[in-house]
């Protein structure tokens, strides 16, 4: 592979790379806000947390859609492609690349991508400080195990990038 065709695939990598740094950080403050909500389950954190998990799930589908449009070529489309997006993901495309996402960070990112959808729409309903709590859980499941497989991606668009 020409320098020409590596360095495409080499700034995917610094990007992706990024990103799971990013999961890291918005995963710190949701674990704050979530502590904030434990210690005072009805007091104004809960509109923290519930922006720190949407945050967090964004910042997970941004770095997905950006590695599925780099090796893919293509994304979902239509009325569910939040979803199918994670599925895609998910899929191993054999001589073209790997999964990206395995299911310990898949079904909570599922569970995370409903909640985003309920906050957005649901604008009149209380925040539910339990609920709220398990999707806090959800999301350090999600940025562990995303942390390792945006990982092992990168290290698969870098050893590409150098073949």
């Amino acid at each position: 592979m020409t320098a020409g065709e590596a360095g495409p695939l080499l700034l995917l990598a610094a990007q992706v790379r990024r990103s799971r740094d990013a999961l890291g950080r918005l995963d710190a403050e949701v674990q704050g806000a979530a502590a904030e909500v434990r210690r005072e389950p009805g007091g104004p954190w809960r509109a923290a947390l519930a922006l720190a998990l949407d945050r967090l799930y964004s910042a997970l589908e941004d770095a997905v859609l950006h590695a599925l449009r780099a090796v893919d070529g293509a994304t979902p489309s239509g009325e569910s492609w939040h979803r199918a997006l994670l599925g895609q993901a998910a899929i191993s495309v054999p001589g073209l690349r790997p999964p990206i996402l395995n299911a310990a960070a898949l079904h909570p990112a599922e569970r995370l991508l409903s909640f985003r959808h309920f906050l957005r729409h649901a604008s009149l309903v209380e925040l539910d400080p339990v609920q709220l709590l398990a999707r806090a859980d959800d999301a350090g499941q999600l940025a562990a195990a995303a942390a390792e497989d945006l990982e092992a991606f990168t290290a698969f668009i870098e050893t590409s990038a150098r073949s």
